[in-house]
């Protein structure tokens, strides 16, 4: 009789101890799928840090909003008529608490009036009142009311990847366009969509403003503060938190380069694109990609991804690069965020979603990928496995999980050659995210400038689509709109100030 053997399965602690020898994306599907510690919302656990920000949303009766609404546009509109420019800012900066306080319903009443009419009307006659000016853009950011891309024919997307250190790469890759076309990267671009590290950089490129050069040294500086981890220190940071590296010095070095200002504050200034920055919300009935925005959406229109406008910026980029076993989650209000690239490493697909939602009437002109790195050894496919231990098997999922060349094929079929470009340079060898040493840094710089030497052509490519100026049609429509908004708002106010007279 054969004599059955029993099939021995390996122990929970092998497996923790094979994951101190495993590659770091094992580490990050150990994390998220085999770790029994439970993901606890902010009541299950009183020692969990909950970082919880201003949400003045108050429910009241639509009448009284509406009415309130219309009261502060007729008083605007009379101190604009007056030339009280001091007490119209006073009344702008009242219309703007009170549409963020009424939240969705706010803007809902006031977009259902005359107000887009008459703020671009106030828009035009205080466009040399820098302060005024910015308070009127931010009412209409708040409202869903975007200005139409101007000196384009469509609209310009540029969405960056994660990639820890590797963020050099794209660095590399941007600082070419930029030499091609002469413009900074915020100024060829209409929305920037940025996951992981990839929202570090949107953040500096897009909010800041920065120059590449200047983007480089902050981001190598933050690197080198944050990777520059005792062993003994981060086992215990691992053991106890799940996070080798100290995330509260990394939430304050975030504070102090990226800043606390809200991320809706940003509209202010019209050089500022839409701004899209990508985290995982991880402790709802599933795993879902939460977008931090710098914009709203016009009435009627909704993203199918959950998000805000409500939170600074270092909280944003803090969540979208919380990256597991590396940095301990975040809790904003009730809602628990991991790094975007656990569901959305390349989010090329939510930034086009996102700017189609923005202007709904706008075609697109270029999207640009942006990859920070890949490594495919050349002899992998020579010997083929007949098996692969616990560890290779995970290591596989968490890849193809985490894999930024699927969406990019998908794209790339769905989207004609002259609109959609991805970059993504070949490395010489794998690098891991927290990577800093300086030899290495510089590795990363050479592999780029030889892809982008490599792919000349097809750089200048792009340089000459994001360059082509818009259609002399498409202005003269958008001027006529804009013109017709505002005569319609104040052919309203001028009806409404007759009637009253009458009566």
């Amino acid at each position: 009789m054969t004599r059955l053997t029993r099939l021995r399965l390996p122990s929970l602690e092998s497996i923790k101890k094979h994951i101190q020898e495993s590659p770091t994306n094992f580490r990050l599907l150990y994390k998220i799928f085999i770790d029994e510690s439970p993901i606890k919302s902010k009541e299950g656990d009183p020692k969990r840090r909950s970082i919880s920000f201003n949400n003045n949303s108050k429910k009241t009766p639509d009448s009284d909003v509406d009415r309130h609404i219309k009261s502060l546009l007729k008083t605007a509109a009379k101190q604009h008529h007056e030339n009280n420019v001091k007490d119209l800012h006073c009344t702008i900066q009242l219309m703007n608490k009170t549409i963020k306080t009424y939240g969705s319903a706010g803007r809902k009443l006031a977009m259902r009036g005359d107000a887009p009419g008459l703020l671009l009307y106030f828009q035009s006659s205080y466009e040399q009142e820098q302060h005024l000016s910015g308070d009127i853009r931010e009412t209409l950011n708040l409202l869903g009311y975007h200005h139409p891309p101007s000196g384009s024919r469509g609209l310009r997307i540029l969405s960056i990847d994660g990639g820890g250190m590797r963020g050099i790469v794209g660095i590399e890759v941007l600082r070419s366009l930029e030499e091609f076309t002469g413009k900074p990267i915020y100024e060829l671009f209409d929305f920037i969509c940025g996951v992981s590290t990839g929202a570090i950089l949107a953040s500096f490129i897009g909010f800041e403003k920065k120059p590449l050069t200047e983007v480089e040294h902050t981001y190598q500086s933050i690197g080198f503060k944050v990777f520059n981890q005792n062993v003994l220190e981060g086992a215990k940071g691992y053991l106890f938190n799940h996070a080798y590296y100290d995330t509260k010095l990394y939430e304050k070095i975030l504070k102090e380069f990226v800043g606390e200002t809200l991320t809706w504050d940003t509209c202010r200034d019209p050089r500022t694109p839409k701004v899209a920055l990508v985290s995982t919300i991880v402790n709802e009935m599933r795993m879902a990609p939460f977008v931090f925005r710098n914009y709203t959406f016009p009435p009627g229109i909704t993203s199918n991804y959950k998000g805000s406008t409500e939170y600074p910026i270092w909280a944003a980029v803090r969540a979208s690069s919380a990256a597991p076993g590396y940095f301990d989650e975040i809790m904003l209000h009730d809602t628990i965020h991991l790094d975007g690239g656990i569901l959305t490493n390349n989010a090329s697909q939510i930034a086009i979603h996102e700017a189609r939602k923005v202007w709904p009437n706008r075609s697109i002109q270029c999207v640009v990928s942006l990859g920070l790195g890949r490594y495919d050894p050349l002899n992998f496919s020579s010997k083929k496995l007949k098996s692969l231990s616990l560890a290779q098997k995970f290591s596989r999922i968490v890849d193809s999980a985490t894999d930024t060349e699927l969406v990019h094929e998908t794209l790339n079929d769905l989207l004609p050659g002259h609109i959609y470009y991805r970059f993504n340079p070949y490395l010489s060898e794998y690098i891991q995210i927290d990577e800093t040493r300086p030899e290495k840094m510089a590795l990363l710089k050479e592999d780029s400038h030889m892809y982008t030497r490599r792919n000349f052509n097809k750089i200048m490519d792009v340089c000459i689509e994001l360059n082509k100026a818009g259609l002399w049609f498409t202005f003269f429509k958008d001027t006529v709109l804009r013109q017709w908004t505002i005569s319609r708002a104040l052919y309203r106010y001028v009806l409404l100030r007759f009637k009253n007279q009458i009566n």
